[in-house]
């Protein structure tokens, strides 16, 4: 199965737009959502969940006020002030807590103990005669790289024979980027002709050289600035990274998108042909 993650620098270059058209066009895939923070390709489809777990991505500090003798040495030694005194009672703000076991080493009592506690939710839907994994990180909560190696370990266990996997990754350069490309075969980026989307393409770019990943990258809403779109073009010839295509700006495509995508395999609009040429284009190379 050829694994196929979808990336952007920054937000709203068209990033998951682009994920969604892949995985409609490339007949046999499955879908994985892995911008854990903020995931929405469910919602692009509609699509119906099938089941909901609960994600246990990492432990924090629990006190037993029956052992515990309010010595104060667990304070003492957090470095993340997630110990606090109120009341002359010590507490640990569960935000704060690193899960670091510096309290439960150095409690005399041995009141403190780390639990598992539930990060986000891994959910799996069907639909659109496709199926696909997504997630959603907890507010507040850390792990965003765990959650998203989770997403796609379910995805591997869902696939039934798919030839391809589409992964719509997070913008930016985090660790939850880090955990999408991981074990991928091919990178796409989608930028668009602005002074923002090209210096973070450039970043993501940089971070991407360390992967054995074919890197391709796709110009979207490029009409909008000729100038810029050249400069993109010139610097990925320079640093041997093929452009699958260009995408003009397209204002039906953005109501379909809104309304009703599944109707883009029957409906007609000014950058269908663009995106076809890309998935035509990929499928080639992949």
């Amino acid at each position: 199965m050829k694994k196929i993650v979808v990336l952007s620098g920054k937000g709203g270059t068209g990033k998951t737009t682009l994920a969604s058209f892949l995985s409609i066009f490339l007949e046999n895939s499955i879908k994985a959502d892995c911008d854990v923070d903020a995931p929405n390709l469910n919602l692009v489809f509609n699509a119906n969940k099938i089941y909901e777990k609960d994600f246990y991505g990492a432990k924090i500090a629990k006190i037993n006020y029956d052992e515990c003798s309010n010595c104060k040495l667990c304070k003492d030694y957090c470095r993340f002030e997630a110990i606090k005194e109120e009341d002359n009672k010590i507490v640990i703000d569960a935000l704060s807590c690193e899960g670091c076991k510096a309290c439960v080493i150095k409690c005399p009592k041995n009141a403190i103990s780390l639990n598992e506690v539930v990060t986000g939710k891994v959910k799996y839907y069907n639909d659109f005669d496709s199926k696909f994994v997504g997630a959603k990180l907890e507010v507040g909560a850390e792990g965003s790289g765990k959650l998203v190696s989770k997403v796609k370990e379910v995805a591997n266990e869902e696939a039934k024979g798919e030839k391809y996997m589409i992964i719509d990754g997070s913008p930016g350069i985090g660790c939850s980027v880090i955990a999408s490309v991981t074990d991928t075969d091919s990178s796409i980026i989608v930028l668009e002709p602005t002074m923002s989307s090209i210096d973070d393409f450039k970043r993501l770019l940089k971070l991407l050289e360390n992967f054995d990943n074919n890197n391709f990258v796709i110009i979207n809403k490029y009409d909008l600035n000729e100038e810029k779109t050249n400069e993109i073009k010139d610097y990925c010839k320079e640093n041997n990274v093929e452009v699958l295509g260009k995408i003009p700006f397209d204002k039906e495509m953005v109501r379909i998108l809104n309304t009703d995508f599944k109707s883009v395999l029957t409906k007609d609009f000014e950058s269908k042909d663009a995106f076809i040429n890309i998935i035509n284009n990929l499928k080639n190379i992949i």
